[in-house]
């Protein structure tokens, strides 16, 4: 079903379906100004357009915020001495509630158009018998801006460009509690605080000046800020077996060169030292950790500055092994 409503900033009338005005709680947009306005507030005819006969919701809307405005400024009028007073009305029975299905959209529709017809009617007559009245209203609410001049009945056109889909829908009046708000903040801060944990080695390499407050907070978490720990920044240089003594020759010193290749402060790494025999099988392994290879004047030392070549002397026992060769693997030291 089509119903007419006609838009109140420039006059144009288009036809509308109740799908369309119920989209956005009756919201549309004017396809000749692009103004938004009510359509539902705005229904009317054709008929009623060309006898030059307002919208009966906008009028009526107009008319209600006229009176209470004047019911603010005057004092209200007291009851009088006689008849009944809100305190000694008689009470009525409770009558029961019975529910009541809805309407089909079609039946709805229909019984709009019919009050609005009803309406037209009553207002065509009304105006019928008294028009200078209507011309007078009509003259003031247009002084008021609150109606726009109407075209002549000639010009009266009903369009087809109005629009839906384009209207933004009405803003939300949701509000967020106070629980809810404190709860996505502690949610928040206690995620913030867990990437810090984290991400402290890193945070710590690659800002030196949040260190001395990272190592702080680490001491009322009870931990530690470690180096960071990136042996494929690390390249070896050179590596070697050497016997120390000839008369000791089960006594060896395991050199490896190590250089830091990145921009970055970097931990020492662990080394995974694999023995292999002439035909190059694996014979014994073990990984050395930097607390195994840094000892003297070294064992201050936890980090390798960025680009700085450094070598590292293992001692070792392979008594009762007949060690042809060896491999290595560095990997991240585990933190403590």
């Amino acid at each position: 079903m089509s119903m007419v409503t006609q838009c109140p900033h420039c006059s144009t009338a288009f036809n509308v379906t109740p799908e369309q005005l119920l989209a956005r709680d009756g919201r549309v947009r004017c396809g000749h100004c692009t103004q938004v306005f009510d359509g539902l507030v705005n229904l009317t005819s054709l008929e009623a357009l060309q006898a030059g006969v307002p919208p009966p919701l906008a009028e009526s809307s107009a008319a209600a915020q006229q009176a209470s405005a004047q019911s603010h400024e005057t004092s209200p009028t007291p009851l009088p001495e006689h008849g009944f007073s809100p305190v000694n009305w008689p009470m009525l029975p409770d009558v029961p509630q019975v529910p009541v299905p809805p309407l089909p959209l079609e039946v709805v529709a229909d019984a709009a158009q019919a009050s609005l017809r009803d309406t037209y009617e009553k207002y065509d007559r009304h105006e019928t018998q008294d028009g200078e009245a209507h011309e007078a209203r009509l003259a003031s609410m247009a002084a008021k801006g609150s109606l726009a001049s109407p075209p002549a009945v000639s010009e009266y056109r009903v369009s087809e460009e109005i629009r839906v889909e384009d209207v933004e829908p009405a803003p939300s009046t949701r509000r967020v509690s106070v629980p809810w708000a404190l709860a996505v903040t502690l949610a928040a801060l206690l995620l913030c605080g867990q990437a810090l944990y984290s991400f402290r080695s890193e945070i710590a390499a690659h800002f030196p000046a949040m260190k001395p407050a990272l190592a702080k907070a680490c001491g009322w978490a009870r931990c530690s800020v470690p180096p960071l720990q990136r042996p494929t920044v690390l390249s070896i240089q050179a590596s070697d077996l050497l016997i120390l003594d000839k008369a000791k020759p089960h006594l060896v010193q395991l050199i490896v060169t190590l250089q830091n290749q990145s921009a970055l402060d970097v931990g020492y790494p662990a080394i995974d030292l694999v023995l292999n025999d002439r035909f190059d099988h694996a014979i014994a392994r073990r990984v050395f950790v930097p607390a195994d290879y840094l000892r003297g004047a070294d064992a201050q030392k936890t980090i390798i500055a960025a680009s700085v070549t450094t070598t590292v002397r293992i001692d070792l026992d392979v008594s009762e092994l007949s060690a042809g060769g060896f491999g290595l693997l560095l990997i991240p030291a585990p933190q403590t």
